[in-house]
């Protein structure tokens, strides 16, 4: 967009003339803003151009300074050869000198070869055999007297090139002592170099700084030997640059030296030692029988780094970087040893494990030796962390399931068999094995995940146990029923075809769910609090739902007690209403007794808290079954039966509002309205049914229709011509009547236990 679009923009409504002032002073700060980068940007580059026009005329002032110094040199040396008559005669007769000077220094020290020989053998007897204990005193000086021995022999050599074969060979058997002792002395110089830590723990210094010093001397021949041969070729310059590192003369080099690599040979011997330590550890730990205990014994690793990093550094040259030498081997031997573990298809647990020291293994390495993990390769389980969490993970699932399938087998064998009664607790309430076993197992996984400082594993592994608890939810649910319907299909009371002791299992299982719920609220509290926020949500979550399977287990356990109640007395409620021992009163004093001895029973065992849920579970379903009761009574109840009618609910009231059982009053009253419409409605006459309906609703918003018909046609009092029509009646006032399903708060109300009468 072009400025003259910008200002067209700016001006295109009337008023827009008024701002043009502001318009002005905008644009202009933000000219002055650009002027001041510009201002400050040429002054920087000024800046940088004069800095470096100075450096140029440095350069060029140096230049000039080693020119003229050169040609001094050259005019000096060009003077002095013509200011000597016969100065090249006179050179090379000194050249001659000097050889037979050469010569003869080297036939005095063939002469004393044998005598030499004697000399440092004595100083290496005198040592004896390396071990961690000895001193080695002689070590320097018999190194010393080797290296001015082997210059002999490979002058010797030198100067047998062009000899006969016989020669060569003779002078080889010459110097043939020389050499056993030249392997002998290396063999101590490496069995030291495979020992420093051990030495320097000790607290033998000495012994360490003198192998330096031999190692460093012959690193210094060797390079001699080599910036000599590269002075021979066009690349003699960088021959002669390396050799400013170590701080070479010229007049140094030599060129009948043999390459001798102590220094390679030096750290070839460190990291085969560390080879056998690991080798060795390996050894007593097998990867794959013990690899838990292999990898708990691995702490000497960093201790021996450590001493490296404190004492050995200190010992040797600074351009050995020996540390990070130390560090390569001991990574690289860690990184074997976690193949070695990982080739026999380690368990879960050791996997986690792996993981785990692998995480730590970084840790130490950048807090004690300040080395971060991108330096240290090859990367420990080669990387894979991801896919070994996800292998984790897997095996946990598949061990859980196998676990599982064995104490499923186990704790459902007493429950079906029940051959022996159910454990109690030390407060008197039943319980069951499988629980704590299961428990047990959930918080050996958890804690074992939480090892890791994962939070993906920690929630993964919450996952998979949760799987597995609603997975043993889902099984004693159907394990609760088929086991009640065993026992209410047997038709003879006395067979031993089932064994006795369901009730007792059930409230067992049913005070397990609830410690189990409490148990997992724990373990939900304990592992989701560390947790970030992103697995803490999903950890409570799972828990969540395993807690809700518990409930589901425990309403099966009540549903089942509440069968075996009913199976046990479904005769004495066939005969409400309709048999004249129900007139008697017998029928109703049979179910409370025997309503009663299942209800001590449960209180007895059963937690209290279920308890509760239980009586008043038991409360409606009892009220249900009586009002069942009418169906196949219509129409039979006799116009005394309405004082019976009062008295059944009265003894029903007494038992549940007993203060043995301290059941809430008001719940147990809530109850019992819909029995108290049933006696209201009994004496009611027909015309004002409709009242008796609606007070039914007021009560009980989701009250069935049919069940209020049911308590209009129980009586013999009513003719069916008047009955017909006032239940139409009382349909057409439910029609016109709406029934209010949201609560005060505009939620949607509960429905109430009437919701589960059904006219059979």
């Amino acid at each position: 967009m072009s400025n003259s679009d910008l200002v067209a923009q700016f001006l295109n409504s009337p008023d827009a003339f008024e701002h043009i002032s502001e318009l002005r002073q905008k644009l202009q700060r933000e000219k002055n803003v650009i002027d001041s980068q510009l201002q400050a940007g040429v002054v920087a580059q000024v800046k940088q151009l004069t800095a470096g026009m100075a450096t140029l005329g440095q350069a060029r002032e140096r230049i000039d300074a080693v020119q003229t110094g050169m040609r001094q040199l050259y005019s000096q040396h060009t003077d002095s050869v013509r200011s000597v008559r016969d100065f090249s005669k006179i050179q090379q007769l000194s050249t001659v000198a000097a050889n037979f000077d050469l010569a003869q220094k080297f036939v005095d020290n063939f002469q004393t070869l044998k005598r030499d020989i004697d000399y440092i053998k004595s100083l290496m007897d005198a040592d004896g055999e390396f071990d961690i204990e000895s001193r080695m005193p002689n070590l320097l000086p018999a190194h010393y007297a080797l290296s001015q021995l082997r210059q002999v022999q490979e002058q010797a050599l030198k100067y047998a090139e062009h000899s006969s074969m016989d020669v060569r060979q003779t002078i080889r058997r010459h110097f043939a002592p020389l050499d056993q002792l030249v392997e002998r002395f290396d063999n101590v110089v490496f069995d030291i170099a495979s020992c420093l830590l051990e030495i320097l723990a000790t607290g033998d210094r000495s012994l360490v700084v003198r192998v330096a010093k031999i190692i460093d001397y012959e690193e210094r021949q060797d390079l001699l030997f080599d910036v000599a041969q590269q002075m021979k070729t066009p690349k003699r310059m960088a021959g002669l640059r390396s050799s400013a590192s170590l701080k070479l003369k010229p007049g140094q080099l030599v060129l009948n030296h043999k390459p001798r690599h102590y220094t390679e040979r030096f750290f070839r011997a460190i990291e085969a030692s560390v080879k056998e330590i690991f080798t060795n550890c390996m050894t007593q730990f097998s990867p794959e029988t013990e690899p838990e205990e292999l990898l708990e014994n691995l702490d000497w690793i960093y201790s021996d780094l450590l001493k490296a990093k404190t004492l050995l550094v200190q010992c040797v040259p600074e351009r050995w970087a020996i540390l990070d030498k130390f560090v390569e081997f001991y990574h690289q031997g860690t990184h074997r040893l976690l193949d070695s573990i990982m080739r026999f298809e380690p368990a879960a647990q050791t996997l986690l494990l792996l993981l785990q020291f692998s995480k730590e293994h970084y840790k130490h390495m950048e807090t004690l030796l300040s080395i971060p993990k991108k330096q240290l390769t090859p990367p420990l389980l080669d990387g894979r962390e991801k896919d070994l969490y996800d292998d984790y993970l897997k095996l946990l699932v598949s061990k859980l399931d196998e676990w599982y399938s064995t104490i499923s087998v186990t704790e459902k064998r007493p429950f079906v068999t029940r051959s022996v009664p159910p454990e109690k607790h030390s407060d008197n309430t039943l319980g069951l094995d499988g629980h704590t076993t299961m428990f047990k197992l959930v918080s050996q996984q958890l804690e074992v995940a939480a090892d890791s400082g994962q939070g993906r594993i920690v929630a993964g592994c919450v996952d998979a146990c949760c799987e597995v608890l609603k997975k043993r939810e889902n099984e004693w649910i159907q394990t609760v029923q088929s086991e009640v319907q065993r026992e209410i299909s047997v038709t003879d009371p006395d067979s031993e075809e089932v064994p006795r002791g369901l009730y007792e299992y059930i409230i067992a299982l049913a005070n397990d769910q609830s410690r189990a719920h409490d148990d997992l609220e724990e373990l939900s509290n304990k592992w989701s609090a560390p947790l970030s926020r992103k697995y803490a949500g999903s950890v409570r979550a799972k828990f969540a739902e395993a807690q809700a399977g518990y409930f589901e287990v425990t309403k099966a356990c009540i549903k089942g007690m509440l069968r075996i109640i009913f199976n046990d007395t479904k005769p004495a409620f066939e005969k409400l209403f309709r048999s004249s021992k129900w007139y008697k009163g017998v029928i109703i004093g049979q179910i409370v007794a025997t309503l009663g001895e299942f209800m001590d029973d449960a209180q007895e065992l059963m937690i209290p808290e279920l308890f509760d849920i239980f009586t008043l579970q038991l409360c409606r379903e009892v009220t249900l079954e009586y009002l069942r009761a009418m169906i196949p009574a219509q129409g039979e109840v006799k116009s005394n039966g309405y004082e019976r009618v009062i008295e059944d609910i009265a003894a029903l009231y007494e038992l549940f509002s007993s203060e043995r059982y301290e059941m809430d009053t008001e719940e147990i009253q809530q109850v019992f309205k819909v029995l108290e419409c049933l006696c209201d409605t009994l004496q009611t006459d027909l015309p004002n049914m409709s009242d008796r309906f609606l007070q039914l609703r007021e009560y009980f918003w989701d009250a069935p229709l049919d069940l209020f018909e049911l308590m209009m046609g129980l009586s013999k009092a009513h003719g069916k011509k008047q009955l017909r029509e006032t239940i139409a009646k009382v349909r057409l006032v439910a029609v016109q009547t709406q029934v209010d399903t949201k609560g005060s708060d505009d939620e949607p109300r509960q429905p109430t236990f009437l919701q589960n009468f059904r006219k059979v």
